[in-house]
């Protein structure tokens, strides 16, 4: 596509009204905000803390406020930090959760095994990009349809499979992984 040499303000602002044209962005900056997350939290989180800014840049693109040099950099790096921030703050809450529910183990008559892929599963769950963690609590715990779903969300049903979908997907991988060594 092009875009006439526009700069980040003026992708930012044409996403508005063609939201396609956000991917800019994402060509523009990722790269650089990849290895920003690297040198933050890991390599093994920085993917997910890429996608969680590019998701939140992408819904607040309507309040973006351009800067006279038009770059959209320190916007996106802003919202990086405040994501790795959270991500922090949840690694931090679930080591706490871990902790207690392992000497706690005892009283609640769980096997290690249960304790350790229940921390597994509330930890993957923490980590999801908050509209997919919102989308699937909705239909799991809300036990809301996807029509329902879709209404209270206001997005397209499309929009809410494909993240129930997607937050299964990455939901099933610390318990398969889990279960890799339970063949006997």
């Amino acid at each position: 596509m092009d875009l006439g040499g526009l700069d980040d303000a003026g992708v930012v602002a044409r996403a508005s009204t063609k939201p396609e044209i956000f991917a800019e962005l994402f060509d523009r900056h990722a790269t650089a905000l990849h290895r920003y997350a690297i040198r933050r939290v890991g390599a093994d989180d920085a993917e997910d803390v890429l996608m969680a800014t590019f998701t939140a840049a992408f819904e607040a693109r309507d309040r973006f406020v351009a800067p006279e040099h038009g770059s959209a950099r320190p916007w996106l790096f802003g919202i990086a930090s405040n994501v790795v921030k959270r991500h922090y703050r949840t690694t931090r809450r679930y080591s706490d959760l871990a902790a207690r529910l392992k000497a706690e183990r005892s009283e609640l008559s769980m096997p290690t095994e249960t304790v350790d892929e229940f921390v597994s599963l509330a930890a993957a769950l923490e980590r999801l990009p908050d509209v997919d963690r919102e989308t699937l609590l909705l239909v799991s715990l809300g036990e809301f349809s996807y029509e329902e779903a879709a209404a209270a969300l206001d997005v397209p049903i499309g929009t809410v499979r494909s993240r129930v979908s997607r937050a299964r997907g990455r939901l099933r991988e610390p318990v398969d992984s889990a279960h890799e060594g339970d063949s006997s």
